[in-house]
């Protein structure tokens, strides 16, 4: 604080500090982190592309949960300031419970590990999206305070579930040698879903219709990794 207030005083302010803070992670990029073998940066072998081609497929599954999954939380970060203004709840109790949501989804994330050790990885989406679905239908039917709390807890289990575990599952999946290509694709998906989610504030009717319909979007994608892990049983966990 001493030094932003310094800065400020300066007249750089707190954008200069964020620059700053830019340089230095790419100096401990640079001392840090190692140069990838020569290994690594020869051209894909024909192994590696049938590999690649045999996980492709597989692949698009953890995308298409990824987007929904942006598309399920990001609905909520743009109707629940909506909803609760028409409730008259200010600014600043919004913001704070959009930040709780993002902390019980720090807390959901750290305990993702173990849940899919136990349970394995499909089944923790399928608890990821029953949480999405179960907030978005506690959200339509809310009139106070505690079923919103109850909801957002949901939700951001649902986040702390889904988005750091389809990064892992394309990871794991992902041949060595096309892996940064999978996981580009994997930010384009998540990046996508958070761009979709901005036109379900255009479904007809009031911010708790909206909710039903991100609720119904969670049913869908259940019965889709459903579906998908039928065909592929015996390839998957």
């Amino acid at each position: 604080m001493f030094i932003g207030g310094l800065l400020a005083t300066l007249g750089w302010g707190w954008p200069f500090i964020l620059y700053l803070v830019a340089w230095l992670l790419l100096a401990m990029q640079i001392l840090f982190i190692p140069e990838p073998s020569a290994e690594h940066s020869k051209p894909a072998s024909v192994q590696g592309e049938n590999i690649a081609i045999e996980g492709a497929g597989k692949l698009k599954i953890v995308y298409f949960a990824a987007a929904f999954s942006m598309i399920c939380f990001f609905t909520g970060v743009i109707i629940i300031p909506q909803h609760f203004h028409k409730m008259s709840i200010g600014a600043a109790e919004t913001g704070y419970f959009l930040s709780f949501i993002s902390l019980v989804a720090v807390f959901a994330a750290a305990l993702m590990p173990r849940i899919v050790a136990r349970i394995g990885e499909y089944s923790t989406l399928y608890a990821a999206f029953i949480c999405y679905t179960c907030a978005h239908l506690l959200f339509s039917a809310a009139s106070g305070i505690p079923l919103f709390v109850t909801g957002g807890v949901l939700m951001g289990c649902g986040f702390g579930l889904s988005v750091p575990l389809v990064n892992h599952m394309t990871v794991e999946q992902s041949h060595a040698q096309v892996r940064g290509r999978n996981l580009a694709y994997l930010s384009m998906a998540i990046f996508s879903g958070q761009f979709m989610s901005s036109f379900m504030e255009f479904i007809p009717g009031s911010s708790s219709v909206v909710f039903i319909g991100a609720g119904l979007i969670g049913v869908i994608v259940i019965i889709a990794l459903m579906l998908f892990r039928r065909k592929h049983r015996g390839a998957i966990v």
